[in-house]
């Protein structure tokens, strides 16, 4: 074949490569504008119909329409602009009541054309709630797809087509081709940097709408997630939140994850009066609170001495959840504790979760006057609490034991004399299924011998792996009958 002629090939090639090319391009336009068009169509006709609806109202007033419009925005991502669509009565009370617009709840965006709408939303809240406090509720759970597997098909890859940005492009053609472990990182950060536009309306120039966050609630799950929100959790928390009263941080992965190194030091927050963390842990610092002021304290996870030395003085809690860590012993307890006050006293605390190594000298520093429920989540300290003739927890009504591993008949015998003893008005304890014989057993065998807690009646029993709260025990045994309900 001359040269002449693979020229004439070649350039024929190249001419029909550009046609290819220029095809592509016009499909896409026309993708563009037909989806524009039926989003045209679709509002218009939305826009009928909200005009033409009849009025949803059913001749309930006002003030109890607005309390099942707050219910349902409560439970629902974006759920305001959902009501909105109903009809144009609805459509005025929501525009014309600002408490309406306090609630954000934001699930995280599932394809790139959600976050748009997400952004619009949490700047529409943010103006139409005035200055009122506002409450956030951001999830990034989502349901029943991978972490990674969201990113690459459902976000990065639509980003890539629609991006004005032709350094991304090639970015992102770069790290297609590598490995999925290896790709991770560039999704994330992808994903992060497009998902952190909605909230830069929550957040304010400078932190100042973040001053009116009343409480925050965070969840997570998988480790991208986890490792995600830590560097979303960590520029949001750097400017002081005078009235947050409310921060919850969930994470229901496997692991413990350690917040400490993006949240430091801990936030200002005056009022705050509610801290949950699950399986997070934060560096927790009095100076920054008000200790006082503090209503809730869950720490479930490998509370740090310091942690604990702070929530000792968070005399006015009603609800506790604390776990020591595994390095807490007696002697690093003692050597943090403020020797000089011997005793702690929590006067309207009603409701203690507590796990992990508890140091002895922990029980005889606090008292509990009021205290109804106490929980032990994953121990029971055995001999060593049973023997503590000092401590007396006189008002504990419910008392949660964790499985118990069928220790042997005097064991368990030492145990319910001791907590006999100790918590004079117990009615009921709660247990796992497997523990059941061994305690009844035991029951018996101290009431045969004239020991005796006079309102304890009710031994209620659950699977192992159900939680603590009251809905896992559903057996009941009656201890003065022994029947099973």
């Amino acid at each position: 074949m001359s040269t002449a002629t693979k020229h004439l090939k070649a350039e024929e090639l190249e001419r029909k490569r550009r046609m290819l090319l220029e095809c592509d391009a016009k499909i896409e336009r026309l993708k563009k504008e037909l989806a524009a068009a039926k989003a045209r169509k679709a509002a218009k006709e939305t826009a009928e119909a909200i005009a033409n609806a009849p009025h949803a109202n059913m001749g309930l007033p006002r003030d109890l329409i607005l309390l099942i419009f707050e219910h349902y925005i409560s439970e629902t991502s974006m759920g305001i602009r959902k009501l909105r669509t109903v009809c144009k009565g609805w459509q005025d009370i929501i525009s014309q009541t600002a408490t309406l617009w306090t609630v954000i709840r934001i699930d995280m965006p599932a394809k790139a054309t959600e976050i748009t709408p997400c952004k619009q939303f949490c700047e529409e809240c943010v103006e139409k709630s005035g200055e009122l406090p506002l409450e956030i509720y951001i999830d990034f759970r989502p349901a029943d797809i991978p972490f990674a597997d969201i990113l690459y098909e459902h976000l990065l890859v639509p980003m890539q087509s629609v991006s004005d940005d032709p350094q991304y492009k090639e970015e992102v053609k770069r790290w297609l081709h590598k490995p999925v472990r290896q790709r991770q990182p560039f999704l994330i950060g992808s994903y992060q940097k497009h998902f952190l536009k909605p909230l830069v309306a929550l957040i304010g120039d400078s932190g100042k709408t973040l001053a009116r966050w009343s409480s925050f609630e965070l969840h997570c799950a998988q480790r991208e997630e986890t490792l995600f929100s830590l560097e979303l959790l960590g520029p949001i928390l750097q400017y002081p939140a005078p009235m947050l009263r409310s921060l919850e941080i969930h994470n229901s992965g496997r692991y413990v994850t350690s917040w400490y190194r993006l949240i430091h030091p801990f936030p200002i927050m005056p009022q705050l009066q509610h801290l949950v963390l699950t399986k997070a842990q934060l560096p927790i610092d009095c100076c920054r609170i008000d200790p006082l002021s503090m209503k809730t304290l869950r720490l479930p996870w490998g509370t740090d001495v310091g942690t604990l030395t702070c929530a000792l003085q968070c005399t006015n809690l009603t609800t506790w959840t604390l776990c020591f860590d595994h390095k807490t012993t007696e002697d690093v307890f003692m050597s943090y504790v403020d020797l000089t006050q011997r005793t702690f006293i929590f006067p309207r605390l009603r409701e203690l979760e507590i796990g992990g190594n508890v140091p002895m000298s922990f029980w005889t520093m606090v008292s509990f006057p009021i205290l109804q429920h106490l929980m032990f989540a994953d121990r029971f300290p055995m001999a060593g609490f049973v023997a503590q003739d000092a401590i007396s927890i006189p008002c504990v009504e419910i008392l949660t034991l964790p499985s118990l591993s069928m220790p042997g008949p005097a064991i368990m015998e030492d145990i319910i004399q001791g907590i006999i003893r100790i918590c004079p008005s117990l009615r009921t304890m709660r247990a796992v299924e497997q523990d059941s014989e061994s305690i009844l057993n035991a029951v018996e065998s101290v009431r045969l011998r004239g020991l005796t807690a006079p309102h304890l009646a009710t031994l209620a029993l659950k699977a192992k792996k159900r939680g603590n709260d009251s809905e896992g025990y559903r057996r009941r045994v009656d201890l003065l009958t022994l029947r099973t309900h």
